[in-house]
């Protein structure tokens, strides 16, 4: 069980703080550069995420420990998130979450670990010979910690980061780097009006041999209400700047008792950089993903 104490002035404060911190860094976002790096990073992982159209900012329980780690803070028991995807071309996507609640209401702490494969590829000199089979992988270890602040009227507040460790490697080269996610949470009286604020992947360039890339730097923000007992209604906005790119999501999850949920979304891209590449002229992209799923 975790001890709910009322929310002392300095703690609100503290939450008001952080949350304006994140809307400071949505504020000093990098000029575009039209590209970052680390495609797994980029990707849904969770089955909730995937169904509901992508909602980073608004994700809850085990889930969050990859996308807004302040969700985690609702945590009230111990909580474990596998996945295991078969992708197009024999691409392989797994991953690993889980979260426990600390003692001494010390918050929640998760654990992560995400993996992309594609498996063995056929090597190809400049002439396009044939060189041999090689391998490729991207591994993303990471560590979170959220707690809830208690509030008045039945209002809460959630604060969360994590630090992850990401490692790629090519046949016989390597990139390795570091970077941070940071999320602030609210929600409502009854849990019924809620908003959140999220920072992913941020932290310094990555480099394999002598090629620079950035991480894909995201901000995002998102709200949800409960209708009755059964709907939740969610959107969100998700901003990449190094690659100029911004997505709208609309989810809706309905219980149907006994645990079930039924869940549907929308993501569509809504702007895009202007690319100097011919074969990626940018602006506005006409199309639109929709996903559907049930859960338990």
């Amino acid at each position: 069980m975790t001890r709910i104490v009322d929310e002392a002035p300095g703690r609100r404060a503290k939450s008001r703080l952080t949350a304006l911190a994140i809307l400071g860094l949505l504020a000093a976002a990098p000029e575009a550069s039209a590209y970052d790096g680390v495609d797994t990073l980029k990707m849904p992982v969770t089955a909730r995420m995937m169904s509901m159209g992508g909602l980073p900012a608004m994700s809850m329980g085990s889930e969050a420990v990859f996308y807004n780690p302040a969700g985690i803070g609702e945590v009230r028991g111990t909580e474990l998130n596998l996945t295991h995807a078969e992708l197009y071309q024999g691409i392989r996507l797994d991953a690993l979450g889980v979260v426990s609640p600390l003692r001494r209401d010390w918050g929640s702490l998760g654990l992560s670990v995400l993996r992309l494969s594609p498996g063995e590829l056929e090597g190809r000199d400049e002439q396009g010979a044939p060189t041999g089979p090689f391998s490729a992988s991207d591994m993303i270890f990471g560590v979170s910690w959220a707690r809830r602040f208690q509030g008045q009227g039945g209002r809460a507040t959630q604060l969360g980061f994590t630090l992850k460790h990401i490692r790629q490697t090519i046949a016989n080269a390597a990139a390795a780097g570091q970077a941070v996610d940071v999320g602030v949470q609210r929600l409502g009286p009854a849990s019924r009006l809620q908003w959140g604020l999220g920072v992913q992947n941020l932290g310094p360039k990555m480099k394999f041999e002598r090629e620079p890339f950035n991480l894909p730097l995201a901000l995002g923000a998102g709200a949800g209400y409960l209708v009755g007992k059964a709907l939740l209604l969610q959107a969100g906005v998700t901003h990449r700047p190094h690659a100029g790119r911004t997505s709208l999501a609309l989810g809706a999850e309905f219980g149907l008792g006994q645990g079930f949920r039924l869940r549907g979304g929308y993501l569509g891209l809504v702007a895009r950089q202007r690319s100097s590449n011919p074969a990626d002229p940018g602006g506005r992209n006409p199309l639109a993903q929709m996903g559907f799923g049930l859960g338990w």
